[in-house]
């Protein structure tokens, strides 16, 4: 207990000896010697001496219940000799005397306990020179026993009621009593509760006034807000009582069932949605609600009603069973698939509580015929290596089935050399599913993989496979590709450099090149482009290796070379290719250089030296603009051992020529495009670059530098030592300058593109093909990519 309260009590005793003092203090003492207070506690705060009554020789005490044994209980304030005070009966409490230190103690070995009535008030038997004295102890009740609570018996409330006081009674019980000031004889006893915090929200307890004694308090049970028995039909949780001051707490477990009150609809437990019934085939089920007010349980009631009246005929449902049954259907005759309906439950004794469920019958069509083709023709030819789609008269499936049994994939497959191939990616079909009829496009979209020159691709089948659940179909289709000139010859270097002296004689061979093309039926010409064509010889020589083809460069002359013109001489070499079908291809031109150091042999001619790597300019260039390699200007190099050399560069226009896509064009195109500019500061070494004529306006050179008009300038330039004596005293090569494209020129439309009559079908399917549309652009394939756009004009 707390110290506070504790000395408030010890105040008021000490206020209550002071009234009585004087009565006792002038009363007789006991018997032999004795000195006042005749009685002192030893433990001042629970226990107190209340004096002396001498008419019945009572010594009074008073003490707290439950002091821990064995105390002193007080000192006698006794002073006669010690042989003369003994105790005779030390009755409950198992008191005995001891001297100590020259006085006189009473110890209590027996622990008192308020709670046993006979231990309220205990007498000790004193004997003191042969007369009877009485110590007399009285027990003060302390707060050190716990409540205990207990049920009156199960407890039940309606649910939907608050602020509502429920016949569910709980007794506490504390063996300290409730009596006023019964605790210290000053304090009143008092009953608190703690309830979780969501229980709390719900419940309280509420004393029933009258309805206890002086240990026992009655309590109802308090509803604060309304239950649901639907979310909640039983709460279970702990309260903790306590007693004054919270000093002791015990734990109850606390079950309040909630008593379901009729307000609720029937709810379905197994209700029905969609069921797939074969046609012509009988169906039953069982429906089933319970009553929603499930603490009732009452009986429940079903009827059906069809969304459309006139297919009642084919369902009903048992009133009490909730059976449905579902009588045969022919769907084809009904010409319908979907039968919904609703099912209504409801309590027997009273329709007002209902609930509906809809539900719907769909019908399985029985599948009995497979998807068919409509295929002309089945057998196809077609470029090798090509985009296109396929042309057919006619290509349809058609299942005559219904609902799922008339929709059907359509998958691809090749058969090449008689090995069955599942994953097809060189054709496309669309769409890749079908209902009944429909019609079908077969594209080939990697065309890379129908290449000619793989033998087992020229002649195969492919193979289109309709299926559905059941049945599947199988079409197949003789496709043989077409040879044509697809593949562009390549050089096995693209520079080939050897070493010579100038005086090597006729016949001497060069060098030998190989050229490779892939393309059935094909054949490859090796062509010089250069001025030095007329001095070397080409001969074809035959080849171990297949498609490939090997050439030998050699010289027809003696003196072809001379240190003193060239040191290097750059030989530009074209390839061609020779196939051309019906497709009217282009034939195929590469290039390559091949790079002759000649070896010095003391002779003076002066010579051309011509830049490394691809040389070219963008059309439509501003005056004055230089050719250039890699962003670099080109620069050509004129070069004469001799000291008095005049070196002259010029361009023999009669001798250059333009290409386009390997077809020569007029010179007229060209002419005068392109002049020299050069630095003569070493009459020994000049350096020239090629620029754009500076006295052309831009409409002219638009003219006669268009990439259009020609892709590729061979422009045969000359070198001239205009002092030199002993003939010939000039040089020339010719220049390949490739002319690089820009985006200046528009699409155009194809012919009749945009005046023809088109036509689409009211309810085509979307994909449908409603025509085609075909520009064109000339320029490069850098920029002739064209891209289409639709807009509505009315």
């Amino acid at each position: 207990m707390n110290a506070a309260p504790q000395r408030c009590w010890w105040t008021q005793m000490t206020w209550l000896l002071l009234l009585l003092l004087p009565s006792l203090v002038l009363a007789q003492a006991p018997p032999g010697t004795w000195q006042q207070p005749y009685a002192i506690p030893v433990d001042a705060e629970k226990v107190s001496f209340l004096g002396y009554d001498p008419l019945s020789t009572e010594l009074r005490v008073s003490m707290w219940e439950e002091m821990v044994v064995p105390f002193k209980l007080v000192e006698l304030n006794y002073h006669g000799a010690e042989a003369d005070i003994k105790i005779t009966n030390s009755g409950q409490t198992g008191a005995v005397l001891l001297y100590e230190g020259g006085k006189h103690y009473i110890v209590i070995n027996n622990k008192m306990d308020y709670e046993v009535v006979a231990h309220r008030t205990s007498m000790v038997y004193l004997s003191i020179g042969g007369s009877q004295v009485f110590l007399a102890i009285d027990l003060i009740n302390i707060l050190d026993n716990a409540p205990v609570m207990s049920s009156a018996g199960p407890c039940s409330v309606d649910e939907g009621l608050e602020n509502y006081l429920s016949n569910c009674e709980y007794i506490v019980f504390h063996a300290d009593g409730f009596v006023t000031n019964g605790i210290l004889g000053k304090d009143t006893n008092v009953v608190e509760f703690d309830l979780p915090e969501t229980n709390a929200e719900l419940f309280m307890f509420e004393e029933v006034v009258g309805g206890g004694d002086n240990n026992n308090k009655k309590f109802k049970l308090k509803v604060l807000k309304k239950l649901d028995y639907t979310q909640n039909a039983v709460y279970s949780f702990q309260v903790k009582v306590y007693d004054l001051d919270r000093t002791h707490d015990a734990s109850q477990n606390i079950v309040v069932q909630v008593k379901n009150v009729e307000s609720r609809d029937p709810v379905f437990t197994r209700p029905f949605t969609t069921q797939r019934v074969d046609e012509k085939s009988p169906f039953s089920t069982i429906v089933q609600a319970i009553d929603g007010d499930t603490g009732l349980g009452r009986q429940i009631c079903y009827e059906l009603v069809t969304e459309q009246e006139k297919y009642g005929q084919y369902f009903s449902i048992g009133n009490e069973t909730g059976e449905l049954k579902v009588e045969p259907i022919n769907r084809d005759y009904e010409q319908n698939e979907f039968y919904q309906f609703t099912i209504w439950a409801y309590k027997c004794h009273n329709r007002d509580f209902n609930e509906s469920n809809v539900g719907a019958i769909i019908l399985n069509d029985l599948n009995d015929s497979p998807p068919l083709f409509s295929v002309e023709p089945t057998q196809l030819k077609f470029w090798e290596n090509t985009p296109m789609e396929l042309d057919f008269e006619q290509f349809t499936i058609d299942d005559l089935d219904l609902g799922p049994h008339a929709t059907y994939s359509v998958d691809l497959q090749e058969r090449v050399s008689n090995e069955l191939l599942e994953d097809v990616s060189s054709f496309s079909i669309t769409p890749r599913s079908g209902y009944q009829r429909v019609d079908f496009t077969l594209t080939v979209v990697n065309p890379a993989e129908l290449d000619y020159e793989v033998v087992a691709r020229q002649k195969f089948e492919l193979l289109v496979t309709a299926k559905e659940e059941v049945h599947t179909t199988v079409q197949v289709l003789n496709i043989e590709l077409l040879n044509w000139n697809d593949e562009v010859p390549q050089f096995e270097q693209d520079t080939y450099r050897i070493n010579c002296k100038e005086t090597v004689g006729e016949g001497y061979p060069l060098v030998t090149v190989h050229v490779t093309d892939r393309d059935i039926e094909d054949s490859v010409e090796l062509e010089i482009l250069s001025n030095i064509r007329r001095d070397l010889n080409v001969t074809e020589l035959e080849s171990t290796v297949d498609k490939q083809y090997s050439f030998l460069i050699s010289t027809n002359r003696n003196d072809v070379f001379d240190w003193d013109i060239a040191s290097e001489v750059v030989v530009q070499l074209q390839a061609s290719d020779t196939l051309q079908t019906e497709k009217n291809e282009p034939i195929h031109q590469v290039f390559a250089q091949l790079i002759i150091t000649v070896l010095d042999v003391n002779n003076k001619p002066p010579s051309i030296v011509l830049p490394r790597g691809s040389i070219n300019i963008e059309e439509n260039s501003a005056p004055g603009t230089v050719v250039s390699i890699a962003g670099e200007d080109a620069t050509i190099i004129g070069t004469d051992p001799d000291s008095s050399a005049e070196l002259v560069f010029s361009i023999d226009w009669e001798n250059s020529y333009a290409v386009k896509t390997g077809a020569t064009v007029s010179s007229a195109v060209f002419e005068g495009c392109l002049v020299f500019q050069v630095d003569r500061t070493n009459p020994n070494h000049v350096v020239g670059k090629l620029v754009v004529n500076p006295d052309y306006d831009q409409t002219t050179i638009h003219q006669k530098l268009d990439y259009e008009a020609y892709e590729t300038l061979f422009l045969n330039i000359k070198l001239e030592d205009k002092k030199q004596e002993i003939p010939p005293g000039d040089t020339e090569t010719l220049l390949v300058i490739q002319i690089g494209d820009v985006n200046d020129n528009a699409p155009e439309f194809v012919g009749n593109t945009l005046t023809d009559e088109r036509f689409v079908l009211e309810e085509a399917t979307a994909g449908s093909i409603v025509g085609t549309i075909a520009a064109i652009d000339k320029d490069g394939p850098l920029y002739n990519k064209i891209t289409y756009s639709l807009r509505a004009t009315n």
